[in-house]
């Protein structure tokens, strides 16, 4: 998963900060993570790769020397806008970095398959329950994939977490690219699974693990 954070509004002074973390077991649940200072208000993250070849000797000496067959990279913090430049941009940074890292561990093994799935906290979008009493949010794990959704990429709504105050904001998720053995089904069941499995609350929320959770320092957090 990765994010950039930025200063506050009126200061271009101060760089803007890139985070990639990066999953070392099968439960997805303990990360790495690594932090890179780039230019203010840029929003692609600029040494993407490097920060990829950094992740890939971890993953090697906790999985015996083995790549990953898969890559699932959730990605948070862009607009529609973006979709087709900074989204791209780095899809291909990373599927170049893995693919070099892949050949040069495994020789003549298949590449690795790839799917970038992008994380909208930011939109106008509500689901109400047709009968308001006595419930006034919809039910955690509400998937919505028809009728409000785009048509250019394959998209969903999903509200993963119960509403505590107010109406629920249902995470909007955009499938920027899909391996093919990597069904639309299956983005949605593993983006809501990861909603579970944050360390801070026995409850569900809002965002899956990868683009949840920020670090907080500059050295490898699990």
């Amino acid at each position: 998963g990765a994010d950039v954070a930025h200063p506050g509004p009126g200061i271009f002074t101060r760089p803007s900060v890139a985070s990639v973390v990066a999953s070392y077991d099968s439960n997805w649940a303990k990360y790495g993570s690594y932090l890179d200072m780039q230019a203010p208000r840029l929003e692609y993250i600029e040494n993407i790769e490097a920060m990829m070849r950094v992740c890939t000797p971890v993953f090697l000496t906790l999985s015996a020397q083995t790549l990953p067959g898969r890559l699932i990279f959730y990605r948070d913090g862009l607009s529609e806008g973006e979709y087709d430049t900074v989204a791209a941009a780095e899809r291909d940074a990373i599927q170049s970095q893995l693919s070099t890292s892949h050949s040069n561990t495994i020789k003549g093994a298949p590449p690795f398959r790839l799917t970038f799935i992008i994380v909208a906290k930011r939109h106008h979008i509500r689901f109400l329950p047709e009968v308001q009493a006595p419930r006034e949010n919809v039910p955690p794990g509400l998937l919505v994939s028809e009728g409000v959704i785009g048509r250019v990429y394959d998209n969903f709504y999903l509200v993963s977490q119960a509403g505590i105050l107010g109406t629920s904001r249902p995470t909007h998720y955009v499938v920027r690219e899909r391996a093919q053995d990597m069904t639309l089904e299956l983005c949605q069941d593993l983006s809501y699974f990861l909603t579970h499995i944050n360390a801070r609350t026995t409850r569900s929320v809002a965002l899956p693990a990868p683009v949840h959770c920020k670090p907080t320092t500059s050295s490898e957090q699990t």
